[in-house]
């Protein structure tokens, strides 16, 4: 066998191993269902619509359009598309340490796992809390002084009401 016979015989396995992963552009997202299903440009002029979308148990997002997919395919076929990760750089916090999680959206609102056990929530928007038995609510709210100022020289969060407290 020459090596032109093996590259010619190998040709069709090597294009399906090409085609099994790619990354793609988001385009269109459909929530209404169980999985997403969203429509991303791909290949050059390839339009891929009703991809099924993958998420984490417990986890779920709505991603602007334009924010990046890894897509696996099926055997190759790019009618059999499953979105495995949806990425965008724009929005992505790049000031963690190791081992730091952070949950973030693009508008700048975060929940920061940090080192140390520390939690951090970041936001210009409203806390909303719903605990359905507000006598089971615990709060341990530690401050320099949480009712004449914030400590972080912010404005003063103000706490209403604490039911059952």
């Amino acid at each position: 066998m020459t090596s032109d016979d093996f590259k010619r015989w190998t040709s069709g396995l090597k294009a399906k191993i090409q085609l099994l992963i790619g990354k793609c552009i988001l385009k269109a997202i459909d929530d209404s269902e169980g999985n997403q299903k969203i429509q991303v440009s791909a290949l050059k002029g390839e339009t891929i619509s009703e991809m099924e979308r993958f998420q984490e148990y417990g986890l779920t997002t709505y991603p602007k359009n334009d924010a990046e997919v890894l897509a696996v395919f099926q055997n190759g076929n790019r009618d059999q598309g499953i979105a495995i990760c949806v990425n965008d750089r724009t929005y992505r916090p790049k000031t963690l340490s190791e081992g730091e999680v952070m949950l973030y959206d693009h508008a700048g609102t975060q929940i920061y796992l940090k080192t140390g056990n520390k939690v951090e929530v970041n936001g210009q928007g409203e806390i909303l809390l719903n605990t359905g038995d507000a006598s089971k609510w615990k709060p341990n709210i530690i401050s320099i002084d949480p009712f004449s100022g914030a400590p972080h020289g912010g404005p003063v969060a103000g706490i209403e009401k604490l039911k059952g407290a």
